[in-house]
């Protein structure tokens, strides 16, 4: 494909929303774009959103991302739900990284810092076989992450990181279901903002 092509193409076709410093995620097309956000999709399929500079976000610090999951039966292995990493590929580059934990129905909310490539909230359990929706917030300047569950206003879990976040550049990639291991978690109600939530 010449460029223009490739990149009308990736625009057609990619399944996402574009609003201002907010991309969500479609499930299934569906009558509305709204009605498509709220199918669930499962994780076993690797997707590549494209470089962050091309999702127009407004901060290369700072980000809020939100979902709403359903895990049917453990993996025993790591699930990716998103990274975001370097143009080399890097499993420990994480600008954020979250994922399921092995045989457990838990999240692992993580950062790459100038302290350590792997800082965050390492332990969020979650019942298994219900819709529980998270709203996970990526402070650079404050040094926070906080995950909120099922929209409550103070969070279920915080971490202060011992390090600065390491910026996302624009030639960063952004993955969905990075391993594809996901077959029995469904994910629907995606969004990332380029900034700090305030509830």
């Amino acid at each position: 494909f010449n460029e223009r092509f490739a990149h009308d193409l990736y625009q057609k076709y990619l399944p996402i929303i574009r609003e201002d410093n907010k991309i969500k995620l479609m499930g299934k097309k569906m009558k509305t774009k709204e009605e498509s956000f709220k199918v669930p999709f499962k994780l076993n399929k690797r997707l590549y959103l494209g470089r962050y500079v091309d999702l127009n976000f407004k901060s290369n610090v700072s980000m809020t991302i939100s979902f709403t999951i359903n895990v049917k039966r453990n993996y025993s292995n790591w699930v990716n739900i998103l990274i975001i990493n370097g143009p080399e590929w890097s499993w420990s580059v994480r600008k954020p990284g979250i994922w399921l934990w092995p045989n457990r129905c838990a999240l692992n909310i993580c950062r790459s810092t100038d302290y350590n490539w792997n800082e965050g909230i390492s332990d969020l359990p979650f019942p298994m076989n219900q819709d529980v929706h998270f709203r996970i917030v990526y402070d650079g300047i404050g040094k926070k992450i906080d995950a909120y569950q099922n929209f409550n206003r103070t969070p279920k879990s915080s971490y202060t990181t011992k390090g600065n976040f390491i910026k996302v550049n624009d030639d960063d990639k952004v993955w969905i279901a990075a391993n594809s291991f996901g077959e029995n978690a469904y994910i629907s109600n995606f969004e990332i903002e380029g900034g700090v939530y305030n509830p």
